[in-house]
This record gives C-alpha cells, structure tokens and sequence, in this order.
C-alpha cells in the first residue's frame, strides 16, 4: 500500500502563494483528444496540448492541469522555459485529479514475447532496429543485465584493459565487444567502461574512460580494498547461455543492430504474461529558466515518473566515477600518466576537477523560482531521479544552477538505478557564483522516502546536496542504500578559503584553480529528524550521514541511524563547522569518524604535530566540529576527533545493549516521514 505523507511547509523556503480571484482548470486524459476544449466532459489527450493551453492562460491568473488516470507516454522530453510557469503572482499546478493515479512515461511497453530456447528458458520479443537502452522494467522490477562475476585474481588490468586468466577467459567466446561492460567497485567508486575490442581473453577498453578510470582516486587497477572481487562483466547476450558463471536467472540483453530484446526467466516465469517496459528516454522533464529569466512559481503533485534511461556510460566515455554521481569524462588535460603511476589520483586528474559531471536527472530543475514536488512517485529511472540546481551538462536545457526556493516534500522514490536527489552543482559558479542569478539557495527536502536506489550506480547518495545556501532536510524516512543516504557539501576544502595542502600541492592541485579567499556558499544546512536503516551497506568508505568541505551554520540532530555499514556519523576531508547533537546510532561500525588527509610534511603551513605518537605530520583541515549528546550502541571512534584539531566529542552516552533510555526513544519515534491523519493514498 502507498501512503500519503504530510507536506507541511515550515523550513527555510516560502513558496510564493497562488494569486487572488478565479483560476482556471485544463483537463487531460489518454483518452482525449488535443482537439477538444480541455474540459472535465472534453479533455486534451497529450501534456503538450497542456502546456500550450497553459501559456494561453497564465498572464495573472492561477492554472491547474489535471491529469486523469493512465499513461501518459512522452515521445521526446517535456520542456518547461519561464513561459509555463505563474506570471506574476499566479501560480501553475500540474497534478492528478480526484482518484486518478497517472504516469509519465519515457518508456515502451514490449509485446510479442515468444519463448527461443526452452532449455535455458529465454525469451525474446523484436524491437526497433538501433534501439537501446540499459534499462528494462518487468513488472515494475528493474531486471539485471547479463552478468558475469569474476574474482580479482581471475583478471589482470593494463593500461589498455584486462585479460582474463585460466578457464574463465572462455566466457568471452562468441561475444562481441560492442556489448561488453567491464564493472568494478573499490572503496567508495563504482566504475563502468565499455569494451572495444576482444582478442581471446584480452579486452581492449573504450578511452577516455579507462584511462580515466585508472588514474582516478580510488583506483580500479590497485584499488584501496585489495582482494575485494567486486568486479563483473556486464552486458553480451551470449552471458544468457553461461550456466556455469551466471549470477542468476532474470537476466537480459539486448541487441540493438538486430532489434531484439532478450530475457533469462526465472523458475515458472512467462515474461509473455507481465508488463514489460523499455525506456526510450533520458529526460522526462526539463523545467529551466532561459536567457530571459527564470522559470517561477510551478508545482507538480500527484504524479509517477517512470521509464528513463541515461545512456552515457554506454559511450566512450563510460562512467568514471569519482563518488556520490560524480564522473569525469573527455580527454585528459596535460601529459597522459603511465599506468599505475599514481595509485589515487594524478596531475591530470586534478586538472579535470573544476570539469566533472553530474548524472543528468530525469526531472531537471535549474534557473527556477519557488518550485515545488509534492505526493509524487519517482520509480523506475535509469539514473538520478531528481536534479535541482545542477551545472549547465547535467540539463538538457543547457542553463545551470539558479535553484531557489524550491520544496520537496512527501514524495515517494524507489527502484532507481541512481540517487533520488542531486542538488547543487561542482564548478566554479556553483561554489562561487560570477553573478546572483547563478547563486543555489532555500531548498526543503522534507517527508520523503526514499528506498531501493543505487541499482546500477551503486556509488550514489539517497540525497546529495553539494553547493547551497540554506537546507532543510527533515523527516524523511532512507533506506536499503548501498553508499551514504545523506550527503553534503563538496570540494575535500580545495574551495574554501586558503585551501588545502598535502596532496593538493603534490598533484598541483592549484595550477588549475585559484586559493578562494571568500568562503564557498555551502551553509545553514538544517539536518534533522530523518529514519535511517540499512543504508551504506556496499562500501567501506561512506557514511550515514555524511559531510565535506566546510558548512558553517550546520546542525545535524535528532535523526535515527540504524543498520549503518562503514561510518555512522562522518566528517570528511575538509569538513567545519558542523554539529552533530541528539542522534541516535545504532551501528556495528563506527558510530563517528573523522577524515583529515593524508600525511604531509613538517613544512606544510599550519601543520601540528599527530598527537598519537604516528610520527606523521597532519594537515588540520577537517577542524571546528561538534559530537555532543548523541546516544550510540558502537563503542569505536575513527580518525581525528581529537580536541588538538577543535573537534569535540562530549557527553554521549552509550548504550551497549540497545536498551535506549526515554528520550532516545522519543527521538526514535519521532524520526522519519510523518503519515498524514486522512488515510488518503500517496500518489
């Protein structure tokens, strides 16, 4: 059963209220028609005769659209430029009517399944020639691809790929390159290169992104987890017949030359007799200001976007992956490092810092003014299902950051093969905008659950928010995440004031950057009352709730933290200014960790002394935090909480057998989405 959460609105963004005196309505159903008057009795039938009828209306008046049950199919995305939204003091409302449950989709339902070989069970259905995706939905599950699993010491990586060794090398009979995928996860990355060309067991990888890959911080080809047989290969068709190594049954491919799709069924499945969805998009909605201005005073609530497929890590480029949705692509700046030269991070991968990208998010808002999601379902996304505020690449309407007062709140996120939410952008405008208009502030993320995301890019957050000012994250209700479920800030302190030093200095990390003497506009981040279980559960580096760079003005209370994996509460490289106070952690872990860096030398600028007798040098980046009052069952503390460094860990209490005193527990209750008290169904 879906629920409707409350959406009470009482944080840091004030959305613009609907105008005085009457409004309009516009009705649309899939059985419509763009002919008719766009009434309750005469309804349009496509979200584009909507929205031109939307425009008609607009200038000062409120406008709903109400959209009826069923389907609506997008054949390519739906843009909305500062014409579509409330002129003036009006406001416009896209939303489902009384009862009515509708989709927006990017998708292609897959009929015509015939069963091609009884032995294995495998199914194929015909498609259009040169369609493809890396997405299929059957039934609302996200099936995997064909996979092969293979142990570190199956493979040997050089700077042009692998090669497999022994008899696991046979697997790669028959396959074509053009649909093999080599994946690899470290500590905290997940990367995905395509392959160009096989010779036996050697495969050739697609540059720039092996070399992207290999010359990244956490490595693929050394990797900081040695031994971790992380590592599959993704993709061909013939992985269907492999009994021996395939993971498991509910497997696909696809074969876009010959316009065919293929399933592996599980025991006693019929694919013939499910629903069966192909993305055909990458974007279904791109809400953007233009060159004029921004878009303002929108609302959509009601609504399921489904059915998206982002196909970047498909290309040459594949997904190099730095962490958190977080890629680098194109070619390298500067002399090309030798393989296995530097084992995190070289010269030419800081000379890419300030060019990294987002994963562009199936809803997209930038350039935008008083915006809000409310009672939505984002399900079943080939990526990030929410972007706000992100940089220019990362939109398809090519206009960037800009995001104010924008509400998100009692939404509803699941099944995704990406994050639920990426706000804010990595450049340098994002940190330190050139100009107002470009400044991210007042974002609410409030009485969502987000769940089962990660699918395929297993680095990303539940919520990742990088450069904004002023969040609220409230009451929301996480879980069954591989990585972190919250992450904030950016920049491991290269962007704040003065700098960092170590590493930075080695890699030349300021050849490509300024030392900023103003502070980034990263602060007032409100994080509270949020339920947090079974989360970072694939990486040993990561965090329940997790934070970079400096953020002034930042509390982080009264959440509940449970089923943690690596790092409860963490302070990352960089991190200031942040206050943890009155949070429950219940963890096997580590119920707080401190990062400051790596080791420099006694020369470096500010540097004091290890006051635990490791006869290294640190560099005190990560300074001026606060862990007090909060209630833990681990007794582990990791990395540089130390008083030496001003970060304080004062009056917690731990609670080794769980028996969590009376306001502990109150905390725990309270925590999470709120249920509304009318029983009404979310949407």
């Amino acid at each position: 059963m879906m629920h409707r959460w409350s959406v009470a609105l009482c944080g840091a963004v004030l959305l613009a209220s609907p105008a005085q005196g009457a409004g309009s309505e516009i009705h649309v159903s899939p059985s419509g028609d763009d002919r008719a008057t766009g009434t309750a009795q005469r309804p349009f039938r496509t979200l584009e005769r909507a929205q031109r009828e939307v425009r008609a209306r607009n200038q000062g008046a409120d406008v709903t659209v109400l959209l009826h049950d069923g389907t609506y199919p997008l054949p390519k995305p739906l843009r909305f430029d500062p014409k579509d939204g409330g002129q003036g003091r009006a406001h416009v409302t896209w939303r489902a009517a009384a009862d009515a449950r509708p989709v927006i989709s990017g998708g292609q339902v897959v009929t015509g399944w015939r069963l091609t070989d009884k032995a294995e069970n495998i199914w194929s259905a015909d498609i259009p020639k040169d369609v493809d995706t890396r997405q299929l939905f059957m039934d609302g599950v996200m099936l995997q691809r064909a996979t092969v699993s293979i142990h570190r010491d199956e493979i040997a990586f050089d700077q042009d790929g692998f090669t497999l060794k022994g008899k696991i090398a046979e697997i790669l009979t028959g396959v074509s390159a053009d649909r093999l995928e080599l994946h690899v996860m470290a500590l905290w990355s997940s990367r995905n290169i395509p392959a160009r060309e096989i010779r036996g067991g050697r495969v050739l990888l697609q540059q720039p992104g092996w070399y992207n890959s290999y010359t990244n911080n956490d490595t693929v080809n050394k990797g900081h987890a040695p031994g971790d047989d992380r590592i599959n290969l993704v993709g061909p068709c013939a992985f269907l017949k492999v009994r021996s190594w395939l993971g498991s049954s509910d497997q696909w491919c696809i074969e876009p030359k010959q316009g065919r799709i293929y399933i592996k069924a599980g025991y006693k499945t019929d694919p013939s007799k499910s629903q069966i969805v192909m993305p055909r998009l990458g974007t279904l909605l791109s809400i953007s200001g233009d060159a004029s201005g921004p878009i303002r005073n929108l609302s959509f609530t009601g609504i399921r976007f489904s059915h998206t497929s982002w196909m970047g890590p498909s290309s040459a480029d594949g997904y190099a992956n730095i962490q958190t949705g977080v890629f680098i692509s194109g070619a390298p700046v500067g002399a090309l490092a030798p393989y296995g030269s530097c084992f995190s991070g070289c010269r030419s991968f800081e000379a890419k810092r300030e060019l990294w990208n987002s994963i562009p998010a199936a809803v997209q808002i930038s350039r935008a003014e008083n915006i809000s999601l409310k009672n939505n379902i984002f399900s079943q996304l080939g990526q990030v299902a929410l972007g706000i505020g992100n940089d220019g690449d990362a939109n398809l309407s090519g206009f960037d950051l800009g995001a104010k007062n924008i509400a998100v709140e009692g939404n509803h996120f699941a099944m995704l093969a990406g994050g639920a939410i990426i706000g804010g952008g990595l450049r340098a405008d994002a940190h330190h905008p050139s100009n107002d208009a470009l400044r991210n502030s007042n974002l609410v993320i409030r009485n969502n659950v987000i769940t089962d995301i990660g699918r395929d890019y297993r680095d990303n957050a539940g919520i990742f928010i990088s450069y904004f000012d002023g969040v609220t994250i409230q009451h929301n209700d996480i879980s069954d995440t591989p990585y972190s479920p919250i992450a904030v800030g950016w920049g491991w302190g290269h962007n704040d004031v003065g700098g960092t030093h170590g590493l930075a200095e080695e890699r030349g990390r300021y050849e490509y950057q300024p030392r900023y003497t103003e502070p980034t506009i990263m602060r007032n981040v409100i994080i509270a009352n949020n339920r947090l279980t079974d989360v970072t559960r694939d990486f040993l580096d990561g965090g329940g709730i997790y934070t970079l760079s400096s953020i002034p003005g930042t509390v982080i209370r009264e959440n509940y933290l449970q089923g943690v994996g690596g790092n409860a509460l963490y302070v990352d490289q960089g991190s200031r200014h942040i206050r943890f106070e009155r949070n429950v952690v219940d963890t096997q872990g580590y119920w707080l960790h401190g990062n400051n860096g790596s080791p420099v030398t006694e020369t470096t600028p500010g540097a004091i002394w290890d006051p635990r007798g490791s006869g290294e040098w640190t560099s005190p980046r990560t300074t001026d935090n606060v862990a007090i009052g909060n209630w833990h069952n681990a007794i582990r503390v990791r990395g540089d909480w130390i008083p030496e460094l001003r970060n304080i860990v004062r009056d917690n209490v731990l609670v080794a057998d769980k028996i969590w005193p009376a306001e502990a527990q109150r905390i725990i209750a309270k925590a999470g989405a709120t249920m509304s008290t009318d029983g009404s169904a979310a949407r």
